[in-house]
């Protein structure tokens, strides 16, 4: 068996590796090695340049290494940790029209005005992905230039973050080639205008989409779209279905919704009936649907019934979608169906249902994979959900888990609403449990009923050791 040298290799392979090295390696190791190294990195034109947490004093250094006709790539952040307005440094330190191999161009954290310089500068270079992120997000600002820009023709790729999109702000092109489009967000009939527009474009990303029930209007469907992600929507379950309807091709989509109502949008049959008549290719769907339960509910939803609609042959053997559902116990509670799950803000404990054993326990996070539907961490919890306006339809979820649950060993529910009817539920939770040791249910009107049930805690629960009752008023009748 022959060994090749690396230093044997034609200057053209060794340029096709340095593709998959990072710059560093390239100049900190490679580069000082030997001199016939040092001449093939001096030829090389296929430089990926990150300067998001480059100093002012390391763009001179980087200008006077590379030049820019070698760099194909560029990531500038017009603000670090050390300098805040680095726009103009860079600028002086290069001319960026000379980046004439330039073919992808990412600016972060950048204002309006230096990036209408920026834009002119680079109306000229040849570049197929571009992605701009405003320091400030900006509602229906004016960016001639970046309309001239998209009908040049160039660009492939176009991520727009912090910008509104606005058609009175952004003319799309009758005839836009673009195959890769992010924005932050954008109405129905901007929607309908940019699909309508955009004969090539196969992935869209919405970090949030508007829509209402008299503005779906159109019946045209738009078969290049393959990807859809939408990652706010606040609309109902039939709503979404006529947006989705528009594009039949789809073959990856990702859904976060937000809904403060009930909506039948949990229902994973209709989800199912959907998908095979109206989008027969999708093949990975990755969703993230929450509900809020505010204090003017008072129906009772169970979440193993709705988890139950989604452990069809359809969904686990035919698709392989694993789909988990939570009550999140927060300042605010939320029913949470998802496959991917999203950071829920100031929430460490779920309550979690077991479909395959009609049981729930408690969940310090998120499933570790797509099929993880089962608690593995034992370690103790204290449970503090003091003044978080928890009532007794909380506490009618938090008794599902407490039955079986070997994990938390304090419940802390001081200064909440938890009412008579919660004091059932809770009461009827702790008859099994084996693990909790102190309930502190002190600063909750509950009324006589609740007392009295309160009072046969002890008998029902020998583990339970201390139960803090203290300043309970009592509900006048």
């Amino acid at each position: 068996m022959s060994h090749v040298n690396l230093l044997d290799l034609p200057v053209e392979i060794l340029h096709n590796i340095f593709d998959y090295l990072h710059i560093k390696t390239i100049f900190c190791s490679l580069r000082c090695s030997c001199s016939q190294l040092y001449n093939a990195i001096k030829t090389y034109k296929g430089f990926e340049l990150d300067l998001t947490s480059a100093s002012i004093l390391q763009f001179e250094c980087v200008s006077q290494i590379i030049h820019p006709e070698c760099a194909t790539g560029l990531i500038f952040s017009a603000r670090n940790s050390q300098n805040w307005d680095r726009t103009n440094s860079f600028l002086k330190t290069f001319d960026i029209q000379q980046f004439i191999r330039l073919r992808s161009l990412t600016i972060l954290d950048i204002d309006l005005t230096d990036l209408d310089d920026f834009l002119q500068r680079i109306s000229s270079l040849p570049l197929t992905s571009l992605s701009i992120k405003l320091h400030d997000d900006h509602q229906r600002v004016l960016l001639p230039r970046l309309t001239s820009l998209i009908e040049q023709g160039n660009l492939r790729k176009l991520e727009l973050l912090g910008l509104n999109y606005s058609l009175r702000a952004l003319s799309w092109p009758k005839q836009c080639i673009l195959n890769h489009l992010s924005i932050t967000s954008c109405t129905y009939e901007e929607y309908l205008t940019i699909l309508k527009q955009s004969p090539f474009l196969r992935t869209f990303i919405l970090q949030t989409c508007f829509l209402t029930m008299n503005t779906i209007v159109s019946y045209v469907s738009y078969p290049q779209l393959t990807s859809l992600t939408i990652n706010q929507f606040y609309s109902p379950l039939f709503n979404i279905k006529l947006l989705l309807s528009l594009t039949p091709s789809l073959a990856s989509l990702k859904l976060i919704c937000h809904r403060s109502d009930h909506d039948p949008l949990f229902n994973g049959l209709k989800w199912e009936e959907f998908i095979q008549t109206k989008l027969q290719f999708l093949k990975t769907f990755q969703f993230c649907f929450r509900q809020s339960v505010s204090t003017q509910m008072n129906n009772y939803v169970s979440l193993l019934s709705i988890v139950k609609g989604y452990h069809t042959p359809f969904w686990l053997e035919t698709k392989r979608w694993f789909v988990t559902c939570d009550y999140v116990l927060s300042s605010i509670s939320e029913i949470i169906l998802y496959t991917t799950p999203v950071p829920i803000r100031n929430s460490k404990i779920f309550i979690r249902c077991n479909p395959s054993s009609n049981s729930y326990y408690f969940a310090k996070g998120f499933p570790k994979d797509d099929n993880d539907d089962t608690p593995d961490d034992k370690t103790p919890l204290d449970l503090d959900l003091t003044n978080t306006s928890k009532k007794s339809l909380d506490m009618r979820y938090l008794a599902c888990a407490l039955p079986q649950d070997t994990t938390i060993v304090s419940l802390n529910l001081n200064e909440n609403k938890i009412g008579s009817d919660g004091i059932k539920y809770l009461v009827d939770g702790l008859k099994n449990n084996l693990t909790l040791i102190t309930l502190d249910i002190g600063l909750n009107p509950m009324g006589d009923p609740g007392e009295e049930r309160l009072r046969h805690v002890f008998e029902m629960n020998d583990v339970l050791q201390t139960l803090n009752v203290e300043n309970n008023p009592v509900i006048m009748t």
